[in-house]
């Protein structure tokens, strides 16, 4: 009597039109497949959001980390996913036998769909995977349009859909009883677009602006600069013969000018590491846990000599005013990077000075 019961849920008139003489030719019991699915996108969402934020640098192009943290949420479908073949395997099996104990708790729920909710949290955290430090606009908008997409459909497909179906029904487009192709996309485009335009819209707030070398960024009192930059092959610390960058193709020395238009005192950037970064395609020698793509800082006590001139040392100047910069100053000084191996063409990326939740500053090739 159970296994008629699971015939009756399990009829095909729920599939879109193309796909139902398929689904006819199938076992009723679907829960191998369904737990299988789950098995593989759990363990595709967990390895994509590891790889995504251990792997990656898109976090630099954004200025505030917070909702950038949602990726999280998908760590919860993840997880559900990887246990899944648990529930359809052994537990669903074992609460039919039992005749369905709770079952009218959880009758509103006969209309979640697992491997929808599953797909959509995998593609959107699959759409993230372009996005780099140095990505422009409209390319950036792949992170928070990927992640609305990953959260949503779950809470869709699991949660809204099944309680409130009646409902939903009514604002959805098109006859819910005709599950046609036409009715599916009626249905799917105007939900994307809106998530799109969201997305646009959170871009819009959080990407940090993309500025030419001299071009000033203004923001909550500071204006940054990046005045100028230059490559040499050796730096010393005034005073010492001891030459520094053998164990690198090139440094690059970039000159940063902040000044405090503002009415109170301000935190420097750069005071803590990674404030102040470069990322080029040629700089691939990195620590873990660093930003793909980082080029490392070469620290330096005093000021910088280099190609036969003195550069004021911007760390130096920082640490002279204990990282703190009065209303109406002005400060400039360089700064060191390391440039591991020669450029290469079509390296994907070009090259930026980021100042961390400021903004960032193309490196044109010369």
């Amino acid at each position: 009597m159970g296994h008629l019961i699971i015939l009756k849920r399990t009829t095909v008139r729920d599939w879109p039109e193309p796909i139902r003489p398929l689904r006819s030719y199938l076992p009723a019991e679907m829960r191998v497949l369904r737990g299988i699915l789950g098995m593989i996108g759990g363990v595709a969402l967990f390895g994509g959001v590891l790889v995504i934020l251990l792997g990656g640098n898109w976090q630099l192009g954004y200025a505030d980390s917070r909702f950038l943290a949602s990726i999280f949420l998908a760590l919860i479908p993840a997880t559900i996913g990887i246990v899944s073949p648990a529930w359809y395997w052994l537990g669903r099996p074992a609460w039919y036998r039992l005749d369905r104990p709770g079952n009218h708790l959880l009758r509103r729920f006969r209309n979640a769909r697992f491997v929808p909710g599953m797909v959509g949290t995998v593609l959107g955290i699959g759409l993230m995977a372009p996005v780099t430090a140095t990505s422009g606009f409209w390319v950036q908008i792949l992170v928070p349009f990927g992640l609305v997409i990953a959260i949503v459909s779950p809470l869709w497909f699991w949660l809204v859909r099944p309680i409130a179906h009646d409902r939903v029904e009514k604002w959805l487009p098109g006859d819910g009883s005709e599950q046609s192709l036409a009715t599916f996309g009626m249905r799917l485009l105007p939900a994307v677009g809106t998530l799109f335009v969201v997305s646009v819209a959170i871009t819009a707030v959080l990407a940090l602006p993309i500025a030419a070398v001299g071009e000033p960024v203004s923001d909550d009192g500071l204006t940054i600069t990046v005045t100028d930059i230059r490559t040499a092959t050796e730096v010393a610390e005034v005073g010492s013969e001891d030459g520094r960058g053998d164990d690198a193709w090139r440094l690059l020395l970039v000159q940063i000018a902040v000044g405090n238009h503002g009415d109170t005192p301000r935190q420097l950037p750069g005071s803590s590491v990674g404030d102040i970064s470069v990322i080029a395609p040629n700089c691939r020698a990195n620590n873990f846990g660093e930003p793909s793509n980082n080029c490392n800082q070469l620290y330096l006590d005093g000021n910088i000599t280099a190609n036969g001139h003195e550069y004021v040392n911007y760390d130096s100047r920082q640490a002279s005013t204990a990282g703190r910069i009065e209303p109406g100053d002005r400060i400039t000084g360089w700064l060191v990077f390391r440039l591991e191996t020669q450029p290469t063409n079509g390296a994907g990326f070009g090259a930026m000075i980021i100042v961390d939740d400021i903004g960032r500053w193309r490196i044109e090739s010369k």
